[in-house]
């Protein structure tokens, strides 16, 4: 929207301009993009006098990814522009071949759907279901981590079984398919909101919900070795995470060691350094971010020593909250009161049959 030829700052970026134009070529295929992304938008603002902030087609975006709507059930998917010069749509989708897709082990996120953009031979589209951060909400007990970590070695095991190296397995490209936690929907940008953008959404508890599935994406950096015989070795320094010591653009490396690392990062991030009930974790944390590469357990020994080490934790100590360090004597027993009120009323409801759900921190 221009006024004298003045750029409004509520103007599509040069990113949402680039799906507006293909809004058409998404309809064919069945998506449809959210109102602000459709030829001939008009903010709505403008004849509500609503303040910009409270409107949903006031959330943009400025990535390479877009929500979107598929029209034949409804549901939020994710697309995403991806080169064809480089291997990520080739390894996403040996990932997500039927007989592959099928294992309980595979958490590499799925391909649903590929087709071209328009007006851009180089570049196709692929589309996922929609996911949320792997925090999101918060993580509350004990046995959540567990299951998290459990559910990463296990994907990060069968990934490496597959001969596939990711690269950058780091907290942003780790996600999980959580819609059960938002029962009247949300939005897919701003997510403390509703999907209608019109009041807070509301979120259940982790423990409310059957299961959560948690998901390896984005193949941008990732190495298939298709040769048995080829040197597992890449050379690279693009990563997320800059903490791993040996990425260069010089020297070879084995990118399966660097999955190693960072996913250990992530653990330790995340959780050892948040929370003090989780100790026991720590040398398994300690062994995968070795800085010698040769000294780290492949994925494989890190998830057997990883099932070794559940059967050791007590139940009650798996089914307890999370503890932060900083906690004080009195903020301890004030929230393990709370925990203990609320996992009760929860278990209880379950029984009943209806959820416990919280509003949105």
């Amino acid at each position: 929207m221009r006024k004298n030829g003045q750029i409004e700052f509520w103007d599509l970026n040069t990113a949402e301009l680039w799906w507006r134009d293909r809004g058409d070529v998404l309809k064919q295929h069945g998506y449809m993009l959210r109102p602000r992304y459709r030829v001939g938008w008009k903010p709505s603002w403008l004849d509500t006098g609503d303040n910009v902030m409270d409107a949903e087609d006031g959330v943009n975006i400025s990535v390479r990814t877009m929500d979107a709507t598929r029209i034949s059930d409804g549901s939020l998917v994710m697309l995403k522009k991806v080169s064809r010069l480089t291997s990520e749509i080739s390894i996403a989708q040996y990932l997500s071949e039927p007989e592959i897709r099928r294992c309980p082990e595979n958490h590499c996120v799925p391909v649903l759907d590929r087709f071209p953009a328009e007006a851009d031979p180089n570049i196709d589209i692929i589309v996922m279901p929609f996911l949320f951060r792997l925090n999101e909400p918060r993580f509350e007990a004990v046995d959540q981590v567990l299951d998290f970590i459990r559910q990463t070695l296990d994907g990060l095991a069968f990934m490496h079984a597959k001969n596939v190296a990711h690269r950058d397995c780091a907290f942003n490209n780790i996600m999980h398919d959580g819609i059960q936690l938002y029962p009247d929907g949300v939005h897919p940008v701003s997510r403390r909101m509703n999907s209608a953008y019109t009041e807070y959404a509301r979120t259940l508890r982790r423990a409310d919900i059957p299961t959560i599935k948690y998901y390896f994406t984005d193949f941008g950096l990732s190495t298939h070795f298709k040769d048995p015989n080829q040197p597992r070795l890449v050379r690279g320094d693009v990563a997320a995470d800059r903490d791993v010591p040996e990425i260069s653009n010089i020297v070879p490396y084995d990118p399966f060691r660097v999955d190693i690392f960072t996913l250990g990062n992530v653990y330790k991030k995340e959780f050892l350094d948040r929370y003090s009930n989780l100790e026991f974790i720590r040398p398994l944390v300690s062994e995968m971010m070795q800085r010698n590469p040769l000294e780290r357990p492949t994925a494989e020994e890190a998830r057997d020593r990883f099932r070794f080490l559940l059967r050791e934790i007590p139940w009650y100590k798996r089914a307890w909250r999370l503890q932060t360090a900083r906690e004080t004597n009195r903020q301890r027993i004030a929230k393990d009161l709370h925990f203990v009120t609320g996992y009760t009323i929860s278990t209880l409801w379950r029984f009943i049959g209806e959820p416990v759900i919280c509003p949105s921190s």
